[in-house]
């Protein structure tokens, strides 16, 4: 959910419009996924969402050694 990784319309389309900083940074940490990692899938012939962030959600469930 961080600007400049995310795929450009699901940030707003998850979020909703009108919202104050405080709350669109809480609802991003809510619904960032590498916040809250369990185990991930991505295949490299999906169009709509980059391998970068597959590889970002990677480091983060390493450093938390899941």
């Amino acid at each position: 959910m961080e600007d400049g990784v995310t795929h450009a319309a699901t940030k707003p389309n998850l979020l909703g419009p009108n919202l104050t900083v405080a709350q669109t940074q809480d609802l991003t940490e809510h619904y960032s996924i590498e916040m809250h990692v369990d185990s991930i899938y991505h295949f490299e012939d999906d169009d709509n969402c980059v391998i970068d962030n597959a590889l970002r959600l990677d480091r983060a469930l390493t450093a938390a050694e899941v």
